[in-house]
């Protein structure tokens, strides 16, 4: 059963848990080197996006549901390579596409920046 608060309860319940949470230890932070806030970048290959398409349609699921899924594989395979049995969940932000209304047509697409962080 979940327990729903209403948002004024939540942040003493927030705090708490950041008061008491324990120190997280994984091969992202392993407590071996000071994080720095500088962010790395990496870049692959060019993928086609027709087969990420075409394989999410034929799984029956969203473009993000898979993505999502491969970063989740990719993380587990990551942290197994370094040794890490223990970690079995970690927290990432993840940019979520919050337009209203998708586009009718390819030549009403707009560029612009509508996502949030999950």
């Amino acid at each position: 059963m979940m327990l729903r608060l209403s948002f004024p309860l939540f942040i003493p319940l927030m705090i708490w848990e950041a008061i008491f949470m324990k120190q997280d230890r994984n091969p992202l932070h392993d407590g071996k080197r000071k994080l720095t806030g500088r962010k790395q970048v990496a870049i692959s290959d060019a993928f086609d996006f027709k087969t990420v398409k075409d394989a999410s349609r034929a799984l029956g699921i969203t473009i993000n549901e898979l993505m999502c899924a491969a970063l989740s594989v990719s993380m587990a395979k990551l942290f197994e390579e370094k040794g890490d049995t223990k970690t079995k969940r970690i927290q990432i932000g993840v940019p979520v596409n919050i337009r209203w209304e998708m586009y009718k047509t390819y030549e009403d697409v707009k560029l612009e920046n509508k996502f949030s962080p999950m």
